[in-house]
């Protein structure tokens, strides 16, 4: 209930079993006026419907998420999953109106 007046939680309230959402608005939150941000997560966030799926396409109509790349499994240590780099900009104006997306495999 706190968290429905966080003022991190500009596109929408994250749920409360899985926090990729919830960081991703904070990170954008946190960027300067003409900021950039990048973030690390388990693919599942490129993919995952119901409330996180409302939540990635507020960010990306709002023009926040500058770009996406997907990387394979393997590559850290600590987990085996592939994962994805959301790239996060404050400000697009210079930018074309696309997202990019990249695979890295």
């Amino acid at each position: 209930a706190a968290l429905q007046h966080d003022p991190r939680f500009a596109f929408g309230t994250p749920q409360p079993t899985n926090a990729n959402f919830a960081w991703l608005q904070h990170i954008v939150h946190h960027l300067a006026p003409r900021g950039l941000g990048a973030v690390v997560l388990a693919n599942g966030s490129l993919t995952a419907g119901g409330r996180e799926g409302e939540l990635r396409r507020a960010l990306v109509e709002a023009d926040v998420v500058d770009g996406v790349i997907a990387l394979p499994g393997q590559l850290f240590y600590a987990t085996t999953i592939p994962v994805c780099v959301w790239l996060l900009a404050r400000d697009r104006a210079a930018h074309v109106r696309e997202v990019a997306a990249a695979r890295a495999d």
